[in-house]
């Protein structure tokens, strides 16, 4: 096996960040906990909300993002990969520099300290290490690298990603989300936590 997962929002765990930087920002007001997609929604319905909401986004995922943490199970998945000498890719479709912020953070750069910081790059081998997370951009470039690498399993948080035309056949296709989702024709498999996920896997 050779296992590939996309980066946001699969791996790293965005959404108390959204929802405290929203509310510094004064765009939001909450009593409790919002996932990612309420907090967008919320920003989206304010005046010029769009630009707000990529503006929102640069900030999450380059300034704020090691306040950010791994879901709940991902680095026991990737542990029991290396015990099991499968090799785990990265590869993630995102941009170099976000367009709606005046400073300028590399995205790519940020992400990867992130993996350093949270200690994915210290889980042994073959599983982690800095020549095995690709981010690529468009998204044809991410389904190039996933062919490329021969992934015989791909985890994405995106339903859109999975039913792309120019997705590798033959790859077993896993999406992670707690939304309730589901495959009506059975393209790929719906796991709503990482346990889930292994437990597909193995």
């Amino acid at each position: 096996m050779r296992i590939g997962i996309d980066f946001d929002n699969t791996i790293i765990d965005y959404s108390d960040i959204f929802t405290k930087q929203a509310c510094n920002l004064g765009w939001i007001k909450v009593n409790t906990k919002k996932t990612k997609q309420q907090v967008r929604d919320a920003v989206r319905e304010l005046p010029d909300g769009e630009i707000k909401w990529r503006k929102l986004q640069g900030l999450v995922y380059g300034k704020f993002i090691n306040d950010a943490m791994p879901f709940d199970g991902v680095m026991e998945f990737i542990k029991r990969c290396a015990s099991e000498n499968i090799p785990v890719f990265v590869v993630s479709h995102k941009t170099e520099y976000a367009e709606t912020l005046e400073e300028k953070i590399n995205l790519r750069e940020v992400s990867l300290n992130w993996f350093k910081v949270k200690g994915f790059l210290d889980l042994g081998k073959p599983c982690l290490d800095e020549n095995k997370i690709f981010f690529e951009n468009p998204r044809e470039n991410k389904l190039r690298r996933i062919n490329e690498l021969q992934c015989t399993h791909f985890i994405d948080d995106l339903k859109d990603v999975l039913l792309e035309p120019e997705f590798p056949k033959n790859v077993t296709r896993i999406l992670f989300s707690s939304n309730n989702e589901h495959c009506d024709d059975g393209s790929f498999k719906v796991c709503r936590h990482w346990s889930e996920i292994e437990e597909l896997v193995f």
